[in-house]
């Protein structure tokens, strides 16, 4: 438009022509707008990509042979594959480029994007399209590209290895090239290869791979889509924390940007999130709103999906009808290709549906053919016992019900063997803990204890057991085996089972094994949160102020049971749930003289029967050696702890001649302990902050000096530094752990230290008192030092805190720690 100006002489017009010339040009060239319009497509904000391109368009759409005409076209066509709309990416795509030479790359640019349209409908024909292109092609990022596709396009075909081959060239070739983009996709596609391959803590390793560089290269949709595969492995793996997590990223990048496909994804996933937490109207309300998305996607293959998951979460609020519609639903659109991976689910919910609504013929029909036709699916298989277990069971037919109940054991541990990490085993065994529910509620009506505490233990404390190389004895579990078991310990044992519709508890003694019937789960909780309020205050105090929450746990757990357990004796507690996080020494204890219940026994807490029965070796008061670490230098929120000094250096004054490492100040270090040897010493002692961490409970850990940006012992470390430890005590607020998980108890610290090999850890259930912390401390090694195991110079301590300073008189201040021992030796 400049060249108006020649038509005019007068130098005020043409001026004045010049400046409005500018104004309407175009400020940018093609090749900037291109670039930002990639930028926006790699971002995966494919609405504003197709609105750069549809603009830039109009300045070429009368030039049909520039290169920028078809670049611009290609690029939108492709935002619109990315959004599903194929119909409209067909029309861009419907005229070939013409044929001359500055446009070959273009051309076959124009059959990859067609392979990737035909990719779902006429995979011989995409295959055919990418073949041809990848003979011709130079462009680097196109030969990425089409091996992506390919890829693809073999996990179509269930040709997963020729998958995984193509997707590790495309790694390979993306990494050396330095783009971001396609080695997080590339990255995303193995996380799923591996998955297929049930590898799923390898798909853990490639999706957060991916997520790590999608972050790097700005590519915002790619990062949800590993979010998503991310939610989708946690959820296997029992980790609905971190599913949960996961999936609200996921939407949280993909919804600004309008990516309609995955977000369906991700409100699938978040259905399944809400279904795990028992949430099931929000698991509804998920399920509806990715079925609408990928109807109006005509994606009727995730359509179906999402409809199957929805039946399972009507399954669940008994509405049985509605589930019955949303299943035949889901066939109906399964039957279309691709659509037969979700047939076996669609049995599953048959089962479930026609065993809930009474028709227990159809039940057993369905849940066998689910049987035959799944040999390589433990998880189907297992839910398909547990349905057939329980008709049996309500039909009284108990012997059968047994070997059904045995044979899903079977397949949840044959689950388990796939899964290595300790946190992937301990989430994935948390997730099925409603099956051993079932189970042991169809014993108890047997009366068949033994039994019972046999599935218990088959439940519990798995990956601890496994790590100390513990197998449950069965012989233990008869009535004769069990009060031999507290003779020989000199222990009363407790072991607590909470459950939906009632709870139980049994007291095993060297005279008795005897059942107690508890209110369910859902009401013991209840109580234990408002009486927990209460002790974990410093202003609380259940005596004075005569407790109603604490009275009523009182009645509901012990008060039964409690007068069956002499006085002055010990007592080693299995708990389970919210019992993992209840002190049961601060309940009071009701009559003419109300005291806390820590005044009558000593108490001691272990993961399991089968550990309380391990043949550890027996407490001895040998010459100890010990370890010392503590008052930190402060580093981020945690601030100085001004007794820890006070506290490590009286521990030194208990034993004079003893060996010692010490590391206070800016000595403590995570580089210190790892240098040390802890495995050394026979006690270890940390007088600092413990940093939990609910989520991903072995990412927890006490906070030492900083050193080179380091300075978290963190429990995954932990568990890999194997100790000999008599005690290891953690004097911390909220040392004891962070998450209970279902099966496996309270993971955290104590755990970790107790996975390592420590005999016996001693650790904080909530926020401690610097100063009570200390005296207590004091006392406790003062014991130890006399020659007392620590379950007993604990309780001592704790005796002599409560008794002594009447500041330090309410539970507050001498309850929070608890022993937690590996076998019934180490408590005395």
């Amino acid at each position: 438009m400049p060249q108006q100006t020649a038509v005019y002489r007068r130098s005020a017009v043409a001026s004045v022509l010049f400046l409005l010339a500018g104004a309407c040009a175009r400020p940018d060239s093609p090749e900037r707008v291109y670039q930002r319009a990639w930028a926006q497509y790699v971002a995966g904000d494919l609405p504003q990509t197709i609105l750069t391109v549809s603009k830039e368009s109009e300045h070429w759409k009368d030039r049909p042979r520039s290169v920028w005409f078809w670049k611009f076209r290609l690029l939108h066509a492709e935002a619109l594959l990315g959004q599903s709309k194929l119909k409209e990416a067909a029309a861009l795509l419907q005229n070939p480029v013409p044929p001359l030479s500055a446009l070959s790359q273009i051309t076959l640019r124009r059959q990859v994007d067609l392979a990737n349209l035909y990719l779902s409908s006429d995979r011989q024909q995409a295959n055919a399209l990418l073949d041809q292109a990848s003979a011709n092609v130079t462009d680097s990022d196109l030969q990425l590209r089409i091996r992506l596709l390919k890829g693809v396009g073999w996990v179509g075909a269930n040709e997963i290895e020729k998958a995984e081959a193509e997707f590790t060239a495309a790694l390979k070739g993306a990494s050396a090239a330095g783009n971001a983009y396609r080695e997080a996709g590339a990255l995303n596609n193995l996380s799923y290869c591996a998955r297929r391959h049930g590898d799923y803590e390898t798909a853990v390793e490639f999706a957060s791979k991916a997520l790590d560089t999608a972050s790097r290269a700005h590519a915002q949709m790619v990062a949800g889509q590993a979010h998503n595969n991310l939610t989708n492995y946690y959820i296997y793996l029992g980790n609905i924390g971190g599913a949960s997590d996961h999936v609200r990223q996921a939407i949280k990048l993909l919804e600004p940007i309008d990516a309609r496909a995955d977000l369906m994804t991700a409100w699938n996933l978040l259905g399944v999130v809400h279904y795990a937490e028992d949430d099931f109207a929000g698991a509804i309300q998920s399920y509806e709103r990715a079925y609408r998305v990928a109807m109006e996607l005509d994606k009727k293959v995730e359509a179906a999906r999402s409809a199957a998951n929805l039946a399972m979460a009507l399954i669940k609020t008994k509405e049985w009808s509605s589930a019955a519609s949303w299943n035949q639903k889901a066939a109906d659109l399964a039957a279309q290709p691709g659509g037969s991976s979700i047939l076996p689910y669609l049995a599953r919910n048959d089962a479930h549906i026609a065993h809930g609504s009474g028709d227990l013929d159809a039940a057993v029909r369905v849940s066998r053919t689910l049987l035959a036709s799944t040999q390589k699916s433990p998880i189907l298989r297992w839910e398909a016992y547990a349905v057939l277990g329980s008709i049996d069971a309500r039909a009284r037919r108990f012997s059968k019900a047994d070997e059904e109940f045995g044979a899903a054991l079977a397949e949840i541990d044959d689950a388990r063997l796939q899964v290595e990490n300790p946190q992937n085993r301990i989430t994935l065994f948390s997730s099925l803990i409603s099956f051993y529910k079932e189970y042991v509620d169809s014993l108890v009506e047997q009366d068949n204890d033994a039994k019972a505490l046999t599935v218990i233990e088959s439940s519990r404390a798995r990956v601890l057991s496994e790590s100390l190389r513990r197998k449950a004895d069965s012989t233990i579990f008869d009535a004769s085996g069990l009060k031999r078991l507290a003779e020989n310990t000199g222990s009363s044992v407790i072991s607590f089972w909470l459950a939906p519709e009632r709870s139980f508890a049994w007291l095993i003694t060297p005279r008795e094994v005897r059942r107690f019937t508890l209110p369910p789960a859902g009401e013991i909780e209840s109580l234990i949160a408002a009486y927990r309020n209460s002790v974990e205050h410093s202003w609380g105090d259940p005596l004075a102020a005569n407790d109603a929450a604490g009275t009523k746990l009182w009645t509901v757990l012990l008060g039964e049971m409690a007068p069956r357990i002499p006085k002055g004796s010990r007592v080693i507690v299995v708990p389970d749930g919210a019992l993992h996080r209840l002190n049961l020494e601060t309940l009071p204890v009701p009559g003419p003289n109300p005291h806390y219940w820590v005044e009558d026994v000593e108490l001691a807490v272990a993961p399991s029967i089968t550990l309380v029965a391990a043949n550890a070796k027996p407490w001895h008061p040998g010459a100890p050696s010990l370890l010392l670490m503590g008052a930190p230098v402060p580093v981020a929120n945690f601030e100085k702890l001004p007794q820890a000094d006070a506290e490590i250096a009286a521990i030194q004054n208990r034993f004079p001649e003893a060996s010692k490492a010490v590391f206070t100040g800016a000595a403590a270090t995570l580089a210190a302990y790892q240098k040390v040897t802890p495995g050394q010493f026979s006690l270890i002692h940390f007088a600092a902050h413990a940093e939990p961490n609910p989520e991903s409970p072995l990412e927890s850990a006490i906070v030492l000096s900083p050193q080179q940006g380091q300075y978290r012992l963190k429990a995954r470390d932990i568990v890999g530094t194997r100790l000999n430890a008599d005690l290891v005590t953690i004097s911390a607020c909220r040392s004891a752990g962070s998450r209970v998980y279902a099966g496996e108890g309270l993971i955290g610290l104590a755990w970790a230290f107790l996975e390592a090999g420590s005999n016996a850890v001693i650790a904080g259930l909530w926020d401690v008192n610097d100063g009570s912390s200390r005296f207590l401390m004091d006392q406790l090694y003062a014991g130890i030092a006399a020659g007392q195991p620590p379950a007993l110079a604990l309780h001592n301590a704790k005796l002599a805190t409560l008794q002594g300073d009447p500041r330090f008189r309410k539970p507050y201040f001498w309850a929070p720690f608890q022993v937690y021992v590996r076998s019934a030796r180490w408590s005395r």
